[in-house]
């Protein structure tokens, strides 16, 4: 039910499209289960972070 109001807020706000962001350790796997049943695709991306205080 949660994510179908955040569907329906999105879509009343204009929005076309809805990501989530979740891990990719096993710890996660419930929630990736979860946005793939709902028809979530993941997709492949690089993202680069820099600690500025190493």
């Amino acid at each position: 039910m949660l994510l179908e109001r955040a569907y329906e807020r999105a879509a009343h706000a204009g929005m076309q499209m809805v990501m989530a962001e979740t891990g990719c350790d096993g710890g996660h796997t419930p929630a990736r289960d979860l946005y793939e049943a709902e028809g979530f695709v993941r997709w492949p991306v690089a993202r680069y972070f820099k600690d500025l205080n190493a």
